[in-house]
């Protein structure tokens, strides 16, 4: 058995903990980015439910998952940066990279599951407690990445509360898109769901911080962040935003080429009963022009079809 000594911390042994703060606009814009994604990630999924082409039905979801994935992720990694210790922080890159893999994985369930048309409430419990997982383990594993003289722990009550938090979360944003998809339609309710499953990947991220205790001793006297932790943050949030307009507007184009191609094989079929009926048929615009005719004017006119 492992010693949960070395994770949780122990409220009943006396420890030196080191004072950290939040900045309180890194907080909002860790938010915001969290509720972007999510909606761009949710226009995605209702793409994917209503695309007839499996190819581009898995398209959608796939790339929709990297979108919110990555939204999630740099949500984390803002949030990390606002947090301010009395001690110096820098993080493994490694470990801060590949921390976005449950983040994928978390993504991907829920796209596949607000991609369908109905979903039972089985369903719903289940792909609620896969989301969650996947979230909490991004976050704490992007936690791990911290690499400071003080101690990293965390209070057994809070860290349970955050994982909760998580998973109920998960489960109310799946639910509230499904529920306003039959009441609310279009853009408000895109608004709706994506700022209900952004706060709930904020929600996980910031209950999972006060869950954090840092036990040591303080190197400053006031907290500071990470040096350059605004512009940082800015850069990570631009780099997310123009991802999910990029596969927002791919798959906008896919869903465009994919209507046009059944728009054209619609009208070919059209055109082919015309032409085997025996009457002849004639479209006129408003101006009195004719704009096209079947074969059964060359027997019945002379015409040519074509001319």
């Amino acid at each position: 058995m492992p010693d949960l000594s070395l994770f949780f911390f122990d409220a009943n042994q006396p420890s030196l903990l080191v004072f950290g703060q939040h900045d309180p606009w890194m907080v909002l814009l860790s938010v915001l980015i969290a509720i972007f994604t999510s909606g761009m990630a949710l226009q995605l999924a209702g793409v994917a439910r209503l695309s007839s082409s499996r190819l581009y039905r898995q398209v959608a979801i796939i790339t929709g998952a990297a979108a919110l994935g990555g939204g999630v992720w740099a949500m984390h990694f803002i949030g990390m940066l606002a947090f301010q210790l009395c001690a110096a922080v820098r993080y493994d890159p490694a470990v801060t990279v590949l921390s976005v893999l449950p983040s994928l994985f978390a993504s991907w369930v829920a796209l596949n599951l607000l991609a369908r048309n109905e979903v039972s409430a089985v369903q719903f419990i289940g792909g609620g407690v896969l989301v969650g997982a996947g979230i909490g383990a991004m976050h704490y594993s992007g936690m791990a990445a911290m690499q400071m003289a003080p101690l990293l722990r965390y209070d057994p009550w809070g860290f349970a509360l955050s994982i909760l938090v998580a998973v109920v979360l998960a489960i109310i944003a799946l639910w509230v898109r499904f529920g306003l998809r039959r009441h609310l339609g279009g853009v408000p309710a895109i608004v709706v769901s994506g700022t209900v499953m952004g706060l709930a990947i904020a929600g996980m991220h910031y209950t999972g911080m006060a869950a954090a205790r840092f036990v040591g001793t303080e190197e400053f006297a006031m907290p500071q962040g990470v040096r350059g932790s605004f512009y940082l943050a800015l850069a990570v949030a631009m780099a997310t935003i123009s991802l999910s307009v990029f596969v927002g507007a791919a798959n906008g184009l896919l869903r465009y080429r994919h209507l046009f191609r059944e728009l054209e094989a619609g009208r070919s079929h059209l055109s082919s009963l015309l032409d085997a009926a025996f009457e002849a048929i004639f479209t006129i615009d408003d101006e009195g022009v004719v704009r096209s005719v079947n074969h059964a004017v060359l027997g019945l006119f002379g015409w040519p079809p074509r001319n």
